[in-house]
């Protein structure tokens, strides 16, 4: 008989992760579950029917439709402690949509099991950036193009002269609702941040959307 095959078990669910499923079902009625994605991290997953949207890494990701009619997609993971062999808070990442964009992120790292990101205040904001997207392949008539593509004539015509944009999306903006940045990452301050955090952004969705009849002086 062949070998079987060796499977990552799946871990138990932390505390934490079940936390974060009770605040987001303060703001949506479809959430139903974090699923575990076999890389060390816990995804939101929406009840039936399911909707993706594409991150600014062009990944296709599950999201969830919050009660304000913008949509959330959010991961968290975990690590390891060497010494306590505890499971510890890795990250929490948030990304947040309208019917077709990506808006912003909202993202928290502990600086324990994420070196690359010393220097970057934590919690942080990301805005979705201003890069220029690219034709992937090559038509053979303009009308071909037209046909093939989503995008505008526009999106690929500028000034001849103009000089390349920065990539606001690798910006790092200081979020945390009390302080500059946090000091501590245990589940605690965790859990209070991201309910302040969601309560926050929320409370932003709730005004873009009564706001957005409002005649334009």
């Amino acid at each position: 008989m062949g070998r079987n095959r060796c499977t990552i078990p799946v871990p138990q669910v932390p505390r934490l992760v079940n936390d974060f499923i009770n605040e987001i079902c303060h703001y949506s009625d479809n959430v139903a579950t974090m699923k575990w994605d076999e890389k060390g991290s816990f995804q939101l997953m929406s009840k039936p029917p399911y909707v993706t949207k594409v991150t600014t890494h062009d990944r296709s990701v599950p999201v969830v439709r919050l009660k304000s009619g913008f949509y959330i997609y959010a991961s968290m993971s975990f690590e390891s402690d060497i010494k306590s062999r505890k499971r510890e808070f890795s990250n929490l990442s948030m990304h947040f949509f309208d019917d077709s964009n990506l808006l912003f992120r909202a993202e928290i790292a502990n600086p324990k099991y994420h070196h690359e990101e010393t220097g970057h205040p934590q919690p942080h904001w990301h805005i979705a950036g201003n890069r220029k997207k690219t034709v992937e392949k090559q038509q053979n008539s303009f009308m071909e193009f037209v046909k093939d593509t989503d995008y505008s004539f526009s999106d690929y015509v500028g000034d001849a002269n103009e000089e390349d944009k920065f990539d606001c999306s690798r910006l790092h903006l200081a979020m945390n609702y009390c302080n500059l940045e946090l000091v501590s990452f245990d589940e605690t301050t965790i859990r209070t941040w991201v309910k302040q955090c969601l309560k926050t952004i929320n409370d932003e969705f709730s005004f873009l959307s009564t706001k957005s009849h409002a005649v334009r002086v």
